[in-house]
C-alpha cells in the first residue's frame, strides 16, 4: 500500500513563478482583479507552504528531544529517573 505525500516540487515552483509574473504584468497594465487574484494565490500558497515547513520543523524538534531523553534513560517505569549506585574502588596499604 502506497501513501501519496504532499510534495512541494518543481511544478509548484513553476506555478509560483508564473503567478508572480501574472501579478507583475496585470498590476502594470491596470488589471486590478487579476492582480488581486494572483497576489491572493501567492499569499495563500506560500502561507500554507511556510506553515507546513514550520510544523514539520517543530515536530522534528519534539521528536529529537524525546529520543534524546529516552536514550539517557529519562523514561523510567515509575516516572522518575532511577538513581544509580555509586561504588568506590580503593587500594590502600597499612604501615606497621
Amino acid at each position: 500500500m502506497k501513501i501519496k505525500g504532499v510534495r512541494f516540487g518543481f511544478g509548484s515552483v513553476v506555478s509560483l513563478v508564473i503567478a508572480y509574473f501574472i501579478y507583475l504584468y496585470s498590476s502594470s497594465k491596470g488589471f486590478t482583479t487579476i492582480a488581486f487574484l494572483a497576489k491572493a494565490y501567492l499569499i495563500v500558497y506560500l502561507g500554507i507552504a511556510m506553515f507546513i515547513i514550520i510544523l514539520m520543523a517543530f515536530a522534528i524538534f519534539i521528536l529529537g528531544r524525546g529520543l534524546r531523553k529516552m536514550k539517557r534513560g529519562g523514561y523510567a517505569k515509575s516516572g522518575q529517573k532511577e538513581k544509580g549506585k555509586e561504588y568506590v574502588d580503593v587500594e590502600y596499604k597499612i604501615k606497621e
